[in-house]
This record gives C-alpha cells, structure tokens and sequence, in this order.
C-alpha cells in the first residue's frame, strides 16, 4: 500500500518567548548598552571616560544611578543632545 505523506509538523512558538525590545540606545553612533547605569554606559563612546560621563549626567540631571533602560524619552533625548554639542571631540573626528 501507499503511504500518504503528511505535511511536517509545524513547531508552536517556544512558551516564554519574549516581545521584541530595544537592547541598546544609540547616542552619536554608537549602541550604549541598556542594561547598565547611565555613567558606565556613556563610557562606550569613544572619547568619553569616567570625568566626561559624569559631566554629561550632572548637565542633563539625570539620576546617576539610573539604568539607561529605565529613562524618559526627555531624559534621553537631553543626553543625546549634550553629547552631541558638548564641545569635546567624540567617536569620528576623535579618531582622525
């Protein structure tokens, strides 16, 4: 006889799979991770070190001990603008 080949079994989506969420910020192109306090991950910027971090914080008043995760989009958007228009060389024009 004749087998009747069945289609393949589609896998049910996998229990505790997670919506999809933003991992990192980018501030002057590059990826901040979120998962870290906002002086620590300003670090990742390439020019920014330990003094400039928490100059960045102090201007914006962001609370030092926040995670990035844990910001406001007001609170993020200050920060991107004080890196951005800081006066310090960052990322690209550091590099030349």
């Amino acid at each position: 006889g004749a087998r009747a080949l069945a289609a393949p079994a589609r896998a049910a989506p996998r229990a505790g799979r997670r919506a999809l969420e933003c991992v990192a910020l980018r501030v002057a192109g590059v990826e901040i991770p979120n998962n870290k306090k906002v002086p620590f991950s300003l670090r990742y910027i390439y020019g920014i070190g330990p003094t400039a971090a928490d100059k960045i914080v102090g201007n914006t008043g962001v609370d030092p001990e926040a995670r990035v995760k844990d910001l406001t989009e007001d609170e993020v958007t200050a920060i991107r603008g004080e890196v951005e228009s800081g006066g310090d060389l960052i990322e690209g024009d550091l590099r030349r």
